[in-house]
């Protein structure tokens, strides 16, 4: 197993991207998102993102991390920075880069970075995608590390600003897999997850993102996704369908205009989402 550590710093080609209204609502769809605004194609769910950039991720992804070695990677954690909402009409162009690796102990974080542009050039959003490629454990610490959203200490000594509990449907994984194109066996193949050492299929972390988006927008943004600014979790352990995701808020600070919560999420009694940072502004 190997990590092409020569592609640190070198950006990939730029992928252009249509947003269509039917998109956005199957995307909504399939992470029980019943915002009338989506279902409607009007503006689409902010973890959406991704979509646009997964054709980029795939490219460094496959340029980047052997075959064989494929099979270990995890996702460790997504950091979403919005600077623009994505509605139907636009056409977005997007590119990517290996920012940084990090060895450690057991195996080799990796950090990408993305950034998507409309037409005219402006900022969409940039995004940070950490995955965890263990066993490698001979590669060397280079690059950048992605932003901190690290969950303050003392913050579980307070009660929550609200608490959220989202059911996770047993058929979930493999609607989310048709939308986002990620068909990795680990989400769809129970016998597969099993070989691997899994309790089963599990959901993908990005669809898991999601439910936290809602959370943090059905509770401090009004359902609004024009106000979130920045969403940011650590995927702790795996989500598995047919259970209930429960999702806490708490109150941190303002910085500049923007308001800072942090979140922590809960499946069968133990934490699956650690570090959760939510930014909050004024609405586009």
């Amino acid at each position: 197993m190997s990590i092409n550590i020569s592609r640190v710093g070198e950006w990939s080609k730029e992928y252009e991207f249509a947003v269509d209204s039917e998109h956005i609502c199957v995307f909504a769809e399939a992470t029980n998102d019943s915002i009338p605004e989506y279902l409607e194609g009007l503006i689409a769910p902010p973890v959406f993102s991704y979509i646009p950039i997964a054709s980029v991720i795939e490219e460094i992804i496959s340029a980047t991390i052997s075959p064989e070695a494929l099979k270990f990677v995890i996702h460790a954690e997504q950091d979403l920075s919005l600077h623009q909402s994505i509605i139907p009409g636009k056409v977005l162009r997007s590119k990517g880069v290996l920012a940084g690796t990090r060895a450690v102990r057991k195996g080799t974080f990796l950090v990408f970075r993305t950034e998507t542009r409309d037409e005219n050039g402006d900022l969409v959003n940039v995004q940070h995608m950490t995955l965890f490629l263990g066993g490698v454990t001979n590669a060397i610490s280079t690059g950048d590390r992605a932003p901190s959203h690290r969950f303050p200490i003392d913050t579980k000594r307070e009660d929550p600003l609200a608490v959220l509990n989202y059911h996770v449907d047993h058929n979930q994984a493999i609607r989310y897999a048709k939308v986002s194109g990620d068909h990795n066996p680990i989400h769809l193949d129970d016998d597969y997850a099993k070989s691997l050492g899994l309790p089963g299929l599990i959901l993908h972390g990005l669809c898991t993102f999601a439910f936290c988006g809602r959370a943090v927008l059905a509770s401090v943004c009004d359902d609004d996704p024009r106000s979130l600014k920045r969403l940011a979790a650590r995927f702790s352990r795996p989500v598995f369908p047919g259970q209930d995701l429960v999702t806490s808020l708490w109150r941190q600070d303002d910085r500049d205009v923007r308001e800072i919560y942090t979140f922590e999420s809960i499946s069968n009694g133990e934490v699956v989402i650690k570090d959760g940072l939510a930014e909050v502004g004024n609405s586009e």
